[in-house]
């Protein structure tokens, strides 16, 4: 075949997709995955807070990654689980006072 000849015009462009960061993707589901666990109160602790540090690491990795080569994409997912990594740690203390004064409301009801 003659390499000379021009592609038909109706030919549809390549697109190219630049790959994903995949440091990013793990700073997201590890901050979708936290979330869950509040519903076991003070024991969430035990899960939430590795968790929650593992998508801030991640996600900090991911956007240290991206911003040093522009070629992947992911900015945007690390960012997520850098958010929902950082709310879950906040989030943490609040639960630990929450059961405190929880336990101690029952431990001065049952006194009386």
């Amino acid at each position: 075949m003659d390499s000379s000849i021009p592609p038909p015009e109706n030919s549809l462009p390549v697109v190219t997709q630049k790959p994903i960061e995949s440091f990013a993707v793990v700073s997201l589901v590890l901050g979708i995955i936290e979330y869950p666990f509040f519903i076991f109160g003070i024991f969430a602790v035990i899960f939430i807070l590795p968790l929650s540090i593992l998508a801030i690491v991640f996600g900090h990795i991911a956007r240290s990654k991206i911003r040093n080569n522009p070629g992947r994409n992911g900015s945007s997912m690390a960012l997520a689980g850098l958010i929902l990594g950082y709310i879950a740690l906040a989030i943490i203390p609040i639960i630990i006072a929450l059961c405190v004064l929880l336990f101690a409301g029952f431990a001065a009801a049952s006194h009386h």
